[in-house]
């Protein structure tokens, strides 16, 4: 008769697990859902037919997208990124004067979608993790930078 181990589980397995899945590439599933929301919400604020929060969706496809380049995926350029983010700020500005969500030059943030597609079918799980991390990083600087010059959060 062999008596029962009385070890406690060893946790560092499941850890390494979860390790191994995050270095997976990212389920096609997911990868698509993701491309969908993008995709919806550019067609919406292409046709000025948009609203704030699709307009955010493409702010996170923008700088997902930036931050997937920088760790190598996808061919691109600095610039690319910089003008369609150009073009979510000035559509911004033009919702807040007139109410109107309408990308004034949508082939830059097409051209943005493209590449994430591409990029969300290369990535790996805890690749896009990372980017994620980062895409919270910066928008906690933003809201840092704003808290300190209250008069630009005034109108909000």
């Amino acid at each position: 008769m062999m008596l029962a181990s009385k070890t406690k589980p060893n946790h560092n397995c499941a850890r390494a697990a979860s390790g191994d899945a995050l270095l997976l590439p990212l389920p096609r599933a997911e990868a698509r859902q993701r491309s969908l929301v993008a995709h919806l919400a550019l067609a919406v604020c292409r046709d000025g037919k948009g609203n704030k929060h699709q307009l955010s969706e493409l702010a996170r496809m923008v700088y997902l997208s930036f931050f997937m380049w920088q760790k190598g995926l996808g061919l691109a350029n600095d610039e690319l990124f910089r003008d369609a983010e150009r073009v979510l700020e000035h559509t911004a500005q033009y919702a807040d004067a007139t109410g109107e969500w309408l990308l004034d030059s949508p082939q830059l943030v097409e051209e943005v979608a493209q590449l994430y597609d591409v990029q969300l079918d290369a990535i790996a799980k805890g690749t896009l993790l990372d980017c994620e991390i980062e895409f919270v990083r910066t928008l906690d600087r933003v809201a840092v930078r704003n808290a300190e010059h209250p008069a630009s959060v005034a109108g909000s």
